[in-house]
Formats: C-alpha cells, sequence, structure tokens
C-alpha cells in the first residue's frame, strides 16, 4: 500500500464491538462511541464533515497528554519522518496537521483511523460529536422516498437501543415517550391481543404486571417504523436520551458549547503586504526576529486561543515570512546544507544554521567552532533539531537519533565537516594522517566541504 493510501485511509464497515468499546467506562462515552462509530461506519456522515466541529489543529490539543499517538498522526497521516516528528511541540503539530489538511496530504479518516474510539470519545467534546451524529435534515427527508425513510428509522433506532444499552433511559422510559396510545394505534392485532392475555393472567395469579415483559411482546423495530419519525424524535431522541445524556438539543444549545481549543502563532511582527516585489525582500540577518521558540513546549510564541467554531484558528504564513523563509533556504541550498527535513524545521532553527556556518568559517580550531554553534542557537532545543537535520544530510550512515548530549551532538557534527574538507583537502582520499582518528561512514555523495582551515 502507498503511503498516500496509508494517509487518506478509509475505515473498515463493521459494527462497534465490545472490544471497540473496551476502556470506555462511563455510559455517556460508551453511547456516544456506539452512535459516532456506526453513523461514519453506515456512511451517514462523511469523516471530513468533523472538521466543520472540531478544526484539524484541534485533534492534537485533545492529544496534548498522549505523546505516542500525536507521534503517530504526523508520521502516518502527515507524512513527517519520526526523527523530526518525535521532537514536534503540541503547538507546532497544531500547525503541521492543519497545513496538510489543507494541502489534500491528509483527511479526517486517517487521523480516526489511527485514533481508538476509546481515545476520540475520550479527548474530544462528546457534546459536540453527538451533534456531528444526529444533525442534519434527515428525519425531514423521511418523507420523500422509502429509502430515505428507511435509512432514518434505522438511524433512530440506533439512538434508542444504544441509550437502553447504556442505561441513560429503559423500555419503560421509551413506551411512556412514544405514549401508549400510539403504540396501540400501530401494533398489529396480534400483539394486542398477546399483550391482553398476558396482563390478565398476571392479574389474576398475584396482581402484579411485569413491564418488561408486556414490552417485550412487542416488535419495537416494527412500531418505530409505523409511528410518525417527528414524533418519534421530538418526544424519545429528543425529550428523553438528549435529556438523560444532558446533550444538545438545539441550535442555542450548540452555540452555547465551548469551542475547540487549539494553539497558534501570534500575528507576525512583519507587516504583511501584497504590493512587495521578491527581489525587494531580501532579509539581513538583523532583520530577523529569531527570539522564537516555535519548537519547545512551552514557546512563548504560541498562545491558547479559542479557535472559530468553523475556522482553523491555525494563522497562515504571510507572503512575507514566506519569502523570508525562501532567502534562508537559498542561503542553506547554495551551500549545499539545505536538510532533506527543512520544511519541518522553523525559519529560526535555519537562520541559525546559516550563522553557525558563517562561525565555522571564521573560526580555526575544533573546540572553538564547537562553541561558536552553540552561540548561534536560541536553545538547546533548537540546536538539537538543527544538528539532527544536519547529521542526517551529511552523513546518513550515523546513528545519532537517541542521543540526548548537544555537547556530543556538536562535536560529532564538526568532525562531520571537518572530515569532509580535509578528504576534499586529500583528494578524497581521507585526512592526511591516515584517517585513523575517523569514526564515521560515509555513503552515498557527499555534500560540497566547506572552506574550513585550522585544525
Amino acid at each position: 500500500m502507498s503511503v498516500r493510501a496509508v494517509r487518506m485511509g478509509k475505515r473498515k464497515s463493521t459494527k462497534v464491538t465490545a472490544t471497540s468499546l473496551r476502556g470506555i467506562k462511563d455510559p455517556r462515552e460508551r453511547f456516544i462511541a456506539r452512535l459516532f462509530d456506526r453513523t461514519l461506519k453506515q456512511g451517514w456522515r462523511e469523516a471530513d464533515d468533523l472538521f466543520e466541529l472540531f478544526p484539524p489543529a484541534s485533534f492534537m490539543v485533545a492529544l496534548e497528554g498522549n505523546r505516542h499517538l500525536r507521534v503517530k498522526i504526523l508520521t502516518d497521516a502527515v507524512g513527517i519522518p519520526k526523527k523530526i516528528a518525535t521532537r514536534r511541540s503540541v503547538v507546532a503539530a497544531c500547525e503541521d496537521v492543519q497545513l496538510a489538511v489543507e494541502e489534500g496530504i491528509t483527511n479526517a479518516e486517517a487521523l480516526l483511523e489511527i485514533l481508538p474510539l476509546s481515545i476520540v470519545v475520550g479527548t474530544l467534546d462528546i457534546n459536540r460529536l453527538w451533534i456531528f451524529s444526529v444533525e442534519g435534515d434527515w428525519v425531514a427527508r423521511a418523507s420523500r422516498s422509502s429509502s430515505a425513510r428507511k435509512v432514518a428509522v434505522e438511524r433512530i433506532q440506533l439512538i434508542i437501543e444504544s441509550a437502553v444499552a447504556e442505561g441513560l433511559v429503559s423500555m419503560q422510559d421509551i413506551a411512556r415517550g412514544i405514549s401508549f396510545e400510539q403504540m396501540a394505534q400501530q401494533v398489529s392485532i396480534e400483539q394486542l391481543q398477546d399483550v391482553f392475555v398476558h396482563a390478565m393472567n398476571a392479574a389474576c395469579e398475584d396482581g402484579q404486571l411485569d413491564s418488561a415483559a408486556l414490552l417485550g411482546m412487542v416488535d419495537v423495530d416494527t412500531l418505530l417504523a409505523d409511528i410518525p419519525l417527528e414524533h418519534t424524535w421530538t418526544n424519545v431522541v429528543m425529550d428523553l436520551v438528549a435529556s438523560a445524556g444532558e446533550f444538545p438539543q438545539s441550535p442555542d444549545d450548540l452555540a452555547a458549547l465551548p469551542k475547540p481549543t487549539i494553539y497558534r502563532r501570534h500575528a507576525s511582527v512583519w507587516p504583511a503586504s501584497e504590493d512587495v516585489e521578491d527581489d525587494a525582500m531580501e532579509v539581513t540577518d538583523d532583520e530577523l526576529d529569531l527570539s522564537g521558540d516555535a519548537e519547545a513546549e512551552t514557546s512563548a510564541d504560541w498562545v491558547q486561543s479559542l479557535a472559530a467554531q468553523s475556522g482553523t484558528g491555525v494563522s497562515e504564513p504571510t507572503s512575507v515570512e514566506s519569502t523570508r523563509r525562501r532567502s534562508v533556504t537559498k542561503k542553506l541550498e547554495e551551500m549545499g546544507r539545505l536538510p532533506p527535513s527543512h520544511e519541518y524545521l522553523s525559519l529560526a532553527i535555519l537562520r541559525s544554521m546559516v550563522k553557525a556556518y558563517d562561525e565555522m568559517k571564521r573560526r580555526r580550531t575544533k573546540a572553538s567552532r564547537a562553541r561558536g554553534v552553540r552561540e548561534c542557537f536560541d536553545n538547546d532545543a533548537h540546536l538539537k533539531s538543527a544538528l539532527l537535520a544536519l547529521l542526517e544530510l551529511l552523513n546518513p550512515a550515523l546513528d545519532v537519533d537517541d542521543a540526548s548530549d548537544t555537547s556530543f551532538l556538536v562535536d560529532v557534527f564538526v568532525r562531520e565537516e571537518y572530515t569532509l574538507w580535509k578528504q576534499s583537502k586529500n583528494g578524497g582520499g581521507g585526512s592526511s594522517n591516515g584517517s585513523s582518528d575517523r569514526r564515521s561512514l560515509h555513503v552515498g555523495p557527499h555534500p560540497p566541504p566547506l572552506p574550513l582551515g585550522g585544525r
């Protein structure tokens, strides 16, 4: 199966099982799990409709405490390399997922295929999941055709059966909601006769009637199919089930719900102008704001905010920001030092890379170069992300993904650059002393060596 097929995967069309409900203890959540899962599997709603109630970025906020699933979404649904995904903060992951959806790289089905049902109902707002499962004009459309009515009856039956199964309401509640008069008009003569005989026998024996046994004689599915759907919808689904579960019953209730929480960047400090020519956008070192920490979990450049119901809450990069990024990546590309995963690195990190290489060219010893590299980055999180990306470019055979010591990474990075320069100086034959100190194993084409000197 192709990567894209995985990212845009389809959910299997099977009924909700005890296994899929495992780990869900709250009756309201179990009810919604049954309803939501069946709604998708029967094709009554498209998965992407979920984004109308939950912006894509809000999925990552909901998984703020579940790093494993955040990484799995970024790798399997978005396509970010694992070594980068494991270092993405929640706020960065919000932007990744939002952009991936906007660009058609992934969709809601792919996200839901990764997320267990217990996680969906346990982290997303179940009131909104209820709305997703029941909203629409399908009750009104039931009168237009027999097929539309059949689907509407099936959906109402699902709601009632799920509510009874999870103890939100009882069959006695359902019978009272429908009304005994309405039931008497719809059930068959044979069923009425059975109920009458049972009632009379019970009255003669001990004077006590078993309401559950009486209702068991009535074919509820057939009854619901024959009773006007608007009556069942209003008197049973809304007045009983929604009330018992404390779910929204009107548009006003929906409007009163808290909006999904997401994270987004502050507005850019640079004025966006559509009239600025690209040639006029060359950026000097001093023009870049490098104080942001877009990769750190506690970054001051990110704030929590409420998204509009139909919006994403994640601001688009301005044309100015895009031009600045192009300028920086162009410099790295000209040096042969643009990492394959550069699109997942922040502008601040890319800018610091350029500064680091400028420092390395000016300094004459390995120790001095290592200090210079460190001084060019705002923090260890930026430094680590940059070095891992650059080492992947310089020497893919190196296994440093699990390295946590940034000093070690800096030393490896400086050594790799020095080795490339030394090999070039000696005509590609290794270091001048036979390379007894060489501990790396280069594979594939090398990036061009930098004009380093010293030792």
